[in-house]
């Protein structure tokens, strides 16, 4: 326990990401003496920031209920019970009794995996959904039309209800059932996943929709949905979420999105934020991006540097066209002209995120720095060729999740002196 000690002490006064995933293990009884010291002196319940469960054996409940005892989750924002063990049972009424008085409270999100029954509804949860925004939960097919109260904004379900959610305005689904503007009157923002194909709802309009993402096997749905007022598309997902070797899975998503954004297609949808979250290939890229007219932020993620450097090219950088009057020699001076067919002509950021860098090679550091001059070498000639126009700036991301970089690669990052930001979705070069 002196590691797990030592990292607490570390941690100061700071708030606490609380993960419990003990199963149950012959030697808890060993050892849960000293985890519970060292639970009290370095990270009271006082400090608790989230807590979530995902594995919890009978024999933990009276742990929980010592290090509990008398306190309260002055600062607990969020509750996640990942856990089918019937030890929800007690474990929900515990944290439940044991939050402050609503005015003072910071709970703000419940999720819970797993079916809700009618003892439940009635029970600890309905008294943990009074404080939170946020509700997850897999079902909603025994709830009533009034359990959910107004305080709850935020929801993620597999399946919608049978009766409106007049106070939900950000959701989250992976069920196109009741999918319609009765059930969801005021939701402004909307994702939908769905890993195999489904039966398409007649078209529906959301008035107040103000951001969609879509994670679907068939992007045909972006044809039945109507934004009007819609200022963020999202379109697939990330990479753990691709199937690589369902070959006719990726053939209809493919299939799918090339129809959506062919000529003549119903698709509707045009936001000045459009994010492709997923290195589909470049023919697709090329039809969704030029079908986006009003885009003014743009953001694609690729496989590598090369298809980043083609979609450039083939895509952004338009082809010039010289008027009939100016001469060769004079066109060397006055440049080449472009016409009204430039892809994305209101575009001002555009964000290039790379999936996966090539540093775990022989030689990492070399191609990476190759890799590094084919980006500033795109950015430059795409800001050089479409000078005058509306484009302020080139964003370059490295996806963090792959690989975590050293000091020393940091440093190696920076493209002849341009700023690099680490934030949440990786590391950002600035161009």
């Amino acid at each position: 326990m002196g590691w797990l000690e030592l990292q607490l002490s570390r941690a100061s006064t700071q708030t606490l990401e609380i993960e419990w995933a003990v199963a149950d293990n012959p030697e808890w009884p060993l050892f849960k003496d000293e985890l519970l010291d060292i639970f009290t002196r370095w990270a009271p319940i006082e400090r608790w920031h989230s807590l979530r469960v995902t594995e919890l054996a009978p024999r933990h409940i009276p742990f929980f209920r010592s290090l509990i005892f008398t306190k309260t989750f002055e600062n607990l924002e969020s509750f996640v019970w990942e856990s089918f063990d019937e030890e929800r049972h007690t474990m929900l009424p515990l944290v439940d009794a044991h939050l402050p008085p609503l005015p003072t409270s910071k709970f703000r999100q419940f999720e819970c995996d797993f079916h809700i029954d009618h003892a439940q509804l009635h029970g600890s949860i309905a008294t943990l959904i009074q404080y939170t925004s946020r509700f997850w939960t897999q079902d909603l097919r025994d709830f009533g039309e009034h359990f959910l109260p107004p305080n709850v904004h935020e929801l993620l379900v597999s399946r919608l209800p049978d009766f409106p959610l007049p106070h939900v305005t950000s959701i989250r689904i992976s069920s196109l059932h009741n999918l319609n503007s009765t059930t969801l009157p005021n939701v402004s923002s909307l994702t939908i996943r769905l890993l195999v194909p489904r039966t398409f709802p007649l078209p529906v309009e959301f008035d107040t929709l103000r951001e969609l993402s879509v994670a679907v096997v068939d992007f045909q749905l972006l044809e039945m949905i109507q934004a009007p007022n819609l200022h963020s598309l999202s379109i697939g997902a990330p990479t753990e979420l691709y199937v690589p070797r369902r070959s006719h899975i990726n053939r209809i998503k493919k299939e799918s999105l090339l129809r959506v954004f062919a000529q003549g297609s119903q698709y509707s949808l045009n936001p000045p934020q459009l994010s492709i979250r997923h290195p589909f290939p470049l023919d697709i890229l090329e039809h969704v991006v030029r079908h986006a007219k009003d885009t003014t932020h743009l953001s694609v993620k690729f496989r590598n540097t090369y298809d980043m450097g083609l979609f450039i090219s083939r895509v952004l950088l338009p082809a010039p066209s010289m008027h009939p009057s100016i001469s060769s020699l004079a066109s060397k001076h006055v440049g080449p002209t472009y016409g009204d067919d430039i892809t994305c002509p209101d575009l001002k950021m555009l964000t290039l995120d790379l999936e996966r860098p090539r540093l775990l090679k022989e030689h990492s550091s070399l191609r990476w720095r190759v890799d590094q001059h084919l980006i500033a070498l795109y950015s430059r000639r795409l800001f050089i060729v479409r000078k005058g126009s509306s484009l302020e700036g080139i964003s370059f991301v490295v996806d963090r999740h792959w690989r975590r970089f050293s000091a020393t690669e940091l440093d190696a990052l920076h493209v002849d002196g341009h700023e690099t930001e680490e934030l949440e979705d990786g590391y950002h070069i600035n161009l």
